[in-house]
Parts: structure tokens; sequence; C-alpha cells
């Protein structure tokens, strides 16, 4: 439970509800990083362990928003965008337009009205509930802003398990009343903020056109002009809300409240255009962020990808959360309901986890890797003409085992030498490369060997170390970013 008191943010306990959605994240990524650190030894580079937690943790995340919440909140409507290109996910990485000449961006309709579609479907109450899915402790939202006591004393597991157990509300123009009049109501107050009018405030700080402009321009859209066929149109008190709260104007309309007053599309959670919004968001960051995590510039090493995409959001809850022997195997579906031909049911524990093993991609394999490790620093040391290497064989291979978790940095970043004969040149350490990550943890690898005394160097040898480390600092530098 220390976690929730040292987060830097303290929207993670603005309410219980958004706690149990980073909670699982935030606990996965300590222990992932426990357990490489665990299969790569105490020596293993800190900067290291923390980069792979956040970078697999990042890409779990990625995953089970495209694989999961997308086709549960879309439907079979997920078909009809853009020739169904985000329906299906990709067994293998994909290669995106190099040139990605649109780059990853967020698009402000997005940021202001289509994402905060969800706010509606907040439910009055926060709950939590046993191992069996029992409720066990159901409370009033407007009295636990920031408050973390139901997690704290229930547990994350139990309050992961109440909102999965619990259906939250249809999105629309009515608003609980615990976001609606009660938002942050401090214990001592007899109201709070209103959540409807901030988002509509947001909106026009924001200076995003009107509703109608949208849906006119969707309409004639390639990716969403599918959406709006057979849509059954507005709620039934369109038209009196225009007459009433836009003085008949209906160019006027927020596009945050016209998104709500639309008809839901036909097993999604909103209309055409609000979901023409937030897919055209998704799209953009599918095709666009080099970070991607399908994308094979993301990867290094296929076995991590092949991890990736054994988890899933019943999974996640499986690996991190205390008490968990069953779950649901749709969590962001209701209880027995059907997205894509799937139905949600209840799933064991153990056989989820039986299908991962992250760890095993940072354990070393000496029985092959260990050997090239010590082929390619032998020929690299040959190369520069060390002194004595081969009196030294025996011990430097127990170096290079004594160095697994260094050898396993080498491997994980797939680095080979590029010649793939394993020579080192100093003079072709090129300090402005900016993609050097390879050379760097190759020849960073020999550069431990040097100083540990395995092999003997005459004193213009050593200079040439010296040389190599200075030069080693600042390309490390130049590349920290990607290595």
């Amino acid at each position: 439970m220390l976690v929730l008191k040292h987060l830097c943010d303290k929207l993670v306990i603005r309410n219980v509800q958004q706690a149990r959605v980073f909670f699982p994240n935030i606990t996965f990524h300590n222990v992932l990083a426990k357990q490489i650190e665990d299969v790569m030894g105490a020596n293993a580079d800190p900067e290291f362990i923390f980069n792979e937690a956040r970078k697999i943790n990042i890409a779990v995340q990625q995953k089970m928003l495209y694989e999961e919440m997308i086709p549960a909140s879309f439907g079979e409507s997920l078909l009809k965008f853009d020739g169904g290109s985000l329906a299906s996910p990709s067994d293998e990485p994909i290669y995106q337009d190099e040139n990605r000449e649109d780059g990853p961006k967020v698009f402000n309709e997005f940021v202001t009205a289509a994402f905060r579609i969800a706010h509606s479907e907040q439910p009055d109450h926060v709950v939590a509930a046993d191992s069996s899915y029992n409720i066990t402790q159901k409370l009033d939202l407007k009295d636990n802003f920031f408050d973390p006591h139901l997690m704290m004393i229930e547990g994350p597991g139990a309050v992961c398990r109440g909102a999965a157990a619990f259906q939250s509300l249809s999105a629309g123009p009515s608003f609980a009343d615990s976001v609606a009049n009660q938002l942050l109501k401090p214990h001592t107050a007899f109201f709070g903020q209103d959540l409807f009018a901030i988002n509509i405030a947001r909106g026009r700080d924001h200076g995003i056109a009107g509703y109608k402009a949208y849906v006119d321009l969707f309409k004639a859209d390639p990716e969403c002009a599918a959406l709006y066929e057979d849509w059954r149109g507005m709620m039934p008190n369109w038209r009196k809300l225009i007459k009433q709260q836009y003085r008949n104007k209906e160019e006027d309309v927020d596009l945050y409240v016209g998104m709500l007053m639309e008809e839901h599309l036909e097993g999604a959670s909103t209309g055409p255009t609000a979901s023409c919004v937030q897919l055209k968001q998704f799209k953009q960051s599918k095709t666009q962020d080099r970070w991607f995590y399908e994308n094979h510039d993301f990867w290094n090493n296929d076995s991590k990808f092949d991890q990736i995409k054994k988890f899933d959001v019943a999974t996640l809850m499986c690996y991190v959360l205390e008490d968990m022997n069953t779950v649901p195997d749709l969590p962001f579906l209701a209880e027995g309901s059907k997205i894509l031909g799937k139905t949600r049911k209840m799933v064991e524990c153990s056989e989820l986890l039986k299908n991962v093993n992250l760890p095993k991609i940072y354990a070393p394999d000496f029985a092959t890797y260990s050997n090239d490790v010590f082929e390619a620093s032998v020929a690299a040391l040959k190369k520069i003409g060390a002194k004595n290497w081969e009196k030294n064989e025996k011990q430097f291979r127990r170096h290079v085992e004594k160095w697994s978790w260094l050898s396993q940095n080498v491997r994980t970043v797939g680095c080979r030498n590029p010649a793939g004969d394993g020579s080192l040149d100093l003079s072709d350490f090129n300090v402005s490369e900016t993609e050097s990550c390879d050379n760097i943890w190759y020849y960073k690898t020999n550069l431990i060997a040097f100083q540990n005394n395995y092999v003997c160097l005459d004193n213009v040898h050593k200079r040439n170390i010296v040389h190599f480390q200075r030069r080693y600092k600042l390309a490390k530098r130049n590349v920290k970013q990607n290595c």
C-alpha cells in the first residue's frame, strides 16, 4: 500500500475508481522490475531495469486498449470505421510509414470532448468485492474523493473486482449526482463542483467548433462516413434542448453536448460523431507514433512482442492483484455481454498465468549465447592485439558468466557487431550516430573484460582503452534516450 502514499500524481487517488485503473499498472512495473533484477543479478544496471519495465508496461497498456477496450466500446461499429482498420490486431510487428508525416499528435476535439464522454458513465457508488465477486462494500462516491481508505482497507484487488462486478452507467446527457453536483466535495461542505459544466467550459476555452460543424465534416469523411449509415439519429429531447439552451440555433450547440445527445451506434457506447473523433485519435496513435507497441521499430527482441501478446486485462489482474482466483476474461463488458463473437465468462487465474513468463526473456541462456559472447569478445581482443588472451581463456569464460547481466543486456538490446565477425574497431565508433545502441552495448561488454584484467594489454592499448572510455561516455549521452 505504500505505493499510494508516494505517487506523484494526486489524480490517482482523486477517487477510488481512478485509483483502481492506475494501481495494477503501477504494481506491474514494480513486480516486473524486481523479476528482471532477479534473473539478471544484483549487478544489473538499475536504469536498464527501469526502462525495460517501463517499456513493457506501456506496451501492455496499449495492447489492452487496442485489443480489449476499443472493441468493447465500439462493438460491431468498429468494422465501419476506415474499413475496419482497427478491428484486427496484428500477430506480427507492423511496419509503420517511415516518414510518419502527420507525426504523433493528440486532437483537440479528443482531449476536450470525445475523451470525456466517459464522465457520464461514472456511477454514484464505489464498491469492493471478495474473491467470489460478492459485494463487500458499497460507498457513496461523493464522500470518497481524495480518500483512498476503501482501497487501503479492502485492497486494490477487491476494488478491481468490485468494478468488474458493478455495472457503470450508459453514456449520455444525464450525469450521476456525485459528479454533476458533488464533484470533489470536501467532507465539511454541502455541495461540490459540476463536471458537466466544467467539460462544456473546457471545450469553449479551447475554441473548438460546434457540434453541427463536425457532423457535416464527418459525414463526408472517408474514414467515418459509414458510421452515420443506419444511425438512429439524436435522442428525443434534442430539439427541446436546442430551443431552451441554445436559442434555437443548432450551430451553437457545443461539441460535447451534441456527442452526449447522440443515440448510440449498434453495440457501441457512443454515437457516430464521438466514435469518429475517438477512432481517428486511436488510428493516429497506432500509425504515427514510433513507440506504438505493434511497431516493428519498438522491439529489439521478438520474444518480448510474443509475451506482450499473451497479456490482457484479466491476466494483468491475476499477475499483480491479491486474492485473485478467477477473473472475467472480458472485464470491460457487463456479465453475459457479447462483443465481436465473444461472450464474457469467468476464467481461472492459474490457467492464464501459465501462458506468460516475462522474466524468461531476460534470463541468460549460456548454452548458446554466452558462448557467442565469449567467441566474439576473444575475436575482438585478437583484433586489437591483446596479449596472452589464450592463457586466460578459461578465466575469461568465467568472466562472461560472472557478468551475465551485461551479456544479457547485449542480447536483449539485440546487439550484434555490424560486421558480423565480432571485430572491434575503435575508429568505427561514431559518437554522433544516434542509433548506435548496438555498438555501445557490444563495446561495453569488451570494455568490462579489459577493465577486469582478464587480458593483458601493453601500454599502447591501455591508452586506447582510456580514449575509448571517453568516447563511450560522450556517445552514451548522445543516445541515452535510445539505449
